[in-house]
């Protein structure tokens, strides 16, 4: 895991103090990599490009970063894991390549000289990188097809740059007074979390998509990206067509599962493995359990009161991980995240919300973080994937029961609920009976699939309180919905395959992923997620929901039963818990965090998106929910207005002493 960052010129010009530049784009990114760091400049000075170093994989051997042969060839920056490099490896060593290190960098690098971009067609990892030819003076930037690593360029007259966070960017260009807030994506981050897919808070400045590349040939027009991948659940279609008896599929997804757990163990050094005591969690420790040579560690992260609270007879959540820690024999370890220490953790990633994500669990992930780094680890595995794949939200199951299991909305269904959604009063009736968050606004068109996501944090009714209309209007549809690449495997699919589709496509990438990279990488940690895996993924959009439910109220039945199987009813069969209240609504870090003092301080609530007298509505008690996301927007914009006021090299950390510099390719 790494960071990386960049500028091409696109004029044919020389890149404008480009050394210079991204030496301090790279600084900013040593939380990223704090063992080696290095820049490479091309010696016609057209790109240069910087990386720093989490080394995980041959830790001990320090290689060039970014990655070069040091023969004018191309230039390799690389972030993320190629967890099938092993093969690869073989594959290319038999073709007659010859390697230096053991890493897995020289491995892709090797790989793209070969092969070029049909290497990605196949590859199991995750990562975000640059490849440059200087011969072909051609720059390529690629992200995984989950999302995992994340990747911001920003295109200017002159040139591209680009970075693994979109911070190094904003503090090249907020000087020049060029970056402009984009009120969709605030718009978007108080509705969803996060800004629109493939676009940030900063309207300059883009998210490369999932599964995409951008191509950029130095001295031509900046090309649009093209997609060099996406999910295959049809592959599966055949399987579950033929309505296999329960335990067959079960043993075919646990076949699936611990493969994908088996290749992300990493071997050059030690891990551990979050253990919340929940269905997700527990599969990932037993399979690790298993699958290695020595005792492993868990971790158990408790941000409530309400995890040591039984429902009924049932176990808590941490007795729940105590019981499952037993039996598969780790170390388990406990972390109280409910404390002053998490003031500092959310104070900085409020401030740090360029790429639109707001989402206050950021704070838990960079408190598990931080523990994990402080008992000496450099990765955890983590369980994200399946609430989202296999129906494990209570919204996924309800809409399950009450639709029959496969759910149409009609236009005639939908253009009642416009109507009533046009009047107040029909308003105030949807709302007593829980429909809130299916009030339609008049322009909204209507459409075959749309569903209301879980990180949708209050309905377009309550929004409109503080958001205008219009602007809640144009990204109400940035989640939710099937991308055309997509409409051809939906057509097969149930509604909750549909849905499920939706989260691997938009919301796993751009909300959930894109806030483990920031908490986990901020504390220099690497987080793999074993549910991510391409072939697992495909495998879980592809069952039925007669494989995903048992009941109206319990999802991802083919876990379930793994785990009953494995570890026992006790906690097959509890009831999903979770982190129940936000850190910064906890007693002991609001206090320090002077939400409301912030906002009534800041300036940010006084600008368009937002209504007039947004302020005086979301400070009265009964609407605290989104308070934290407007903190975080404001101290947002502070830092936006703080970095355009820098000149450039102000306040930066010097390069550490494990650094390598190449004066040339």
């Amino acid at each position: 895991m790494c960071g990386i960052a960049g500028i091409i010129s696109l004029s044919g010009r020389p890149v404008t103090r480009g050394r210079e530049r991204v030496s301090r784009m790279t600084r900013m990114l040593i939380h990223r990599g704090p063992d080696q760091q290095g820049v490479v400049a091309t010696d016609d000075g057209l790109a240069v490009l910087g990386t720093t170093r989490l080394a995980i994989v041959d830790p001990e051997t320090k290689v060039p970063v970014p990655f070069a042969r040091g023969d004018g060839g191309p230039v390799l920056a690389f972030n993320g894991e190629v967890y099938d490099y092993r093969a690869l490896r073989e594959s290319l060593a038999a073709a007659g390549t010859t390697f230096t290190t053991g890493t897995d960098t020289e491995v892709l690098f090797e790989g793209l000289r070969q092969r070029g971009l049909d290497l990605l067609d196949s590859l199991d990892g995750m990562w975000a990188f640059a490849w440059y030819d200087p011969a072909e003076r051609h720059l390529v930037l690629s992200r995984d097809l989950m999302g995992e690593r994340h990747l911001f360029y920003m295109v200017t007259g002159d040139e591209l740059l680009f970075a693994s966070e979109p911070d190094p960017i904003v503090a090249d260009q907020a000087p020049q007074g060029m970056l402009e807030i984009d009120e969709e994506a605030v718009a978007s981050a108080m509705m969803f979390n996060t800004a629109p897919p493939g676009r940030t808070l900063i309207r300059q400045i883009r998210r490369l998509l999932p599964g995409r590349v951008l191509e950029v040939t130095v001295g031509r027009p900046v090309p649009e990206q093209r997609r060099y991948r996406r999910l295959h659940p049809e592959r599966w279609f055949d399987f579950f067509a033929a309505r296999p008896a329960l335990d067959q599929a079960i043993r075919q997804f646990r076949d699936v599962f611990e493969a994908a757990v088996m290749l992300r163990l990493p071997t050059d050094v030690p891990f551990i493995s979050t253990l919340s005591g929940g269905l997700d969690s527990t599969l990932i420790a037993h399979a690790a359990a298993q699958g290695g040579a020595r005792r492993i560690t868990t971790l158990y992260g408790e941000s409530s009161e309400e995890a040591r609270r039984q429902q009924g007879d049932e176990l808590d959540e941490y007795a729940a991980s105590c019981f499952t820690a037993a039996r598969i024999g780790s170390d388990h370890r406990t972390i109280r995240m409910m404390s002053t220490d998490a003031v500092p953790v959310l104070v900085h990633a409020a401030a740090h919300g360029f790429d639109g994500c707001v989402d206050p669990g950021i704070g838990s992930f960079e408190m598990l973080a931080a523990a994990t780094r402080g008992l000496g680890f450099k990765v955890i595995l983590i369980s994200d994937g399946p609430d989202e794949l296999l129906g494990g939200y209570i919204s996924d199951q309800k809409a399950w029961a009450v639709n029959d299991r496969q759910r149409a909305d009609s236009r005639l269904a939908f253009e009642a609920r416009r109507l009533m959604s046009s009047f107040r009063n029909g308003r105030r009736v949807m709302q007593r009976l829980g429909m809130g968050k299916r009030i339609i606004p008049p322009q909204v068109r209507y459409d075959p699939f749309r569903f209301i996501p879980t990180h949708q944090t209050a309905p377009i009714d309550y929004l409109a309180n503080f958001l205008t209309l219009e602007v809640l209007d144009r990204v109400q549809n940035a989640y939710g919905h099937i991308e055309a690449d997509y409409a051809d495997v939906a057509a097969h699919m149930d509604w909750s395959q549909k849905r499920a589709l939706s989260y691997a496509t938009l919301s796993l990438p751009d909300i959930f992923n894109l806030r483990t990279d920031k908490a986990f990488l901020h504390q220099s940690v690497e987080c793999r997620v074993p549910y991510q895996a391409p072939a697992m993924v495909e495998f879980m959009l592809a069952a039925p929901a007669e494989y995903r439910f048992a009941g109206p109220a319990s999802g991802k039945r083919l876990m379930r039963e793994m785990v009953r199987s494995l570890v026992g009813p006790q906690v097959a069969d509890r009831a999903k818990y979770g982190f129940s209240l936000p850190l910064h609504e906890t007693s002991q870090v609001s206090a320090g965090l002077g939400i409301e003092e912030k906002l009534r301080c800041g300036r940010f609530l006084d600008h368009a998106p937002f209504r007039r007298g947004a302020l005086e509505f979301l400070l009265q008690p009964e609407h605290t929910k989104l308070r934290w996301r407007a903190f975080a927007l404001t101290s947002t914009l502070e830092r936006l207005e703080q970095l355009a006021a820098e000149q450039p090299g102000e306040d930066q950390p010097v390069l550490s002493t494990t650094a390598q510099h190449h004066d040339r390719l």
